[in-house]
């Protein structure tokens, strides 16, 4: 996916000019305003309404930004083709058995090194303790140090590697697939590349539409482009 477009960018609102009045086809905006103009909590209202009244539109209704916003959110994690998150497990575990293959030759390269460096370690203590430390010396010293610390990172990276493999694929796989859908929860906290998700599913807009309702939740309806309650 590319980056989020400048228009996407510069919105803080999710469904800035993508969701629309169903009424009248005004797009519905954002409004913050508490009693007496003070600033109040966010919700999405028809902007031909807001701006003109009932002689354009007569769609009155509010609804609270997060609860629309979380609704439109829910519906776009079960919109998200269930292929796409069992082709990314299955490249993730992909990736893990080609490093499971490569890991043990890595670890004898890796073990060997730092046997190596111990030993030159060793003769640039003793050449220092002699009293032979020149400038040079100790500049060696300090780069077979720093050498053998990322090595010593490195060999425990690969021991990790190890064990995680260790582990029963299913369990593996049912981590990432709980990782992988939690869009929602992340989409909320990055808005500008949710809009661009949104775009995408999306055939045109999505139609907002003010329904009676007594009790229950506000939802979203799975059909493109449409929001079912509002």
């Amino acid at each position: 996916m590319s980056r989020p477009t400048g228009e996407n960018q510069r919105s803080a609102y999710l469904l800035s000019s993508i969701a629309k009045c169903g009424r009248c086809g005004g797009s519905i905006v954002a409004i913050s305003k508490g009693r007496d103009g003070r600033s109040g909590q966010t919700v999405y209202r028809c902007s031909y309404f807001h701006k003109r009244g009932t002689s354009i539109c007569r769609n009155a209704v509010s609804i609270k930004q997060n609860l629309l916003d979380s609704a439109v959110l829910t519906a776009m994690n079960e919109a998200i083709d269930g292929r796409v998150l069992s082709a990314s497990i299955t490249r993730a575990l992909e990736k893990l058995r080609a490093q499971q293959v490569h890991s043990p030759d890595r670890r004898s390269a890796v073990t060997r090194e730092l046997s190596l460096l111990e030993t030159r370690l060793q003769h640039l203590v003793e050449l220092i303790a002699s009293g032979h430390g020149t400038p040079t010396v100790v500049q060696s010293l300090h780069r077979e140090e720093a050498r053998k610390e990322s090595l010593v990172s490195e060999l425990a990276q690969l021991q990790a590697l190890t064990t995680t493999l260790s582990l029963d694929e299913r369990q593996i796989a049912k981590r990432l697939r709980d990782a992988l859908g939690n869009h929602p929860a992340l989409l909320g906290r990055h808005v500008p590349l949710a809009r661009q998700m949104l775009r995408t599913l999306l055939d045109g807009n999505i139609l907002c539409e003010p329904l009676r309702r007594t009790t229950g939740p506000v939802t979203a309806s799975r059909q493109p482009g449409h929001l079912g309650d509002y």
